[in-house]
């Protein structure tokens, strides 16, 4: 069931959020090849979920998986890597529903569990990594 219907409260909620947890809201981001998006961000990257790494021909996970999360993925919530950036088109009232959604994703998660920001040391390339060297990332996690 959808919390949030309006713009307003779901932005607040999302900034409380995001100062509760040291991260920030982008409202207007772009996410893979300048596909437009709003998502949770820090240092450079949206945060993830149940990231992995390959080795030895074997999936390993930083933090430990959890399903839960693939549940109650959103409609347009980005694909091609688990984190928290919902796509949009390029236009002032997408970008808008897509803060709704993005709040009412993250509502459902904190309504199951109890939820932090961990950081992590990837062992796979990204752009961040590419470009910057840092190869810092955070993920969420349910306690």
């Amino acid at each position: 069931m959808k919390k949030f219907h309006n713009y307003d409260r779901a932005k607040e909620y999302l900034n409380k959020f995001c100062f509760a947890h040291d991260v920030e809201l982008v409202e207007k981001g772009e996410i893979g090849f300048g596909r437009p998006c709003v998502g949770i961000y820090k240092d450079g990257c949206f945060i993830g979920y149940n990231s992995f790494w390959y080795a030895g021909g074997e999936l390993h996970y930083y933090f430990k998986e959890d399903k839960r999360f693939e549940e109650l993925k959103t409609e347009n919530s980005y694909h091609k890597v688990d984190c928290f950036a919902v796509i949009c088109e390029d236009d002032v009232f997408k970008y808008r529903n897509a803060v709704i959604e993005l709040a009412n994703w993250i509502y459902s998660i904190e309504e199951i569990a109890k939820v932090s920001i961990k950081s992590y040391k990837s062992k796979n390339m990204n752009a961040k990594t590419f470009f910057t060297g840092d190869k810092t990332l955070y993920e969420m996690v349910l306690d």
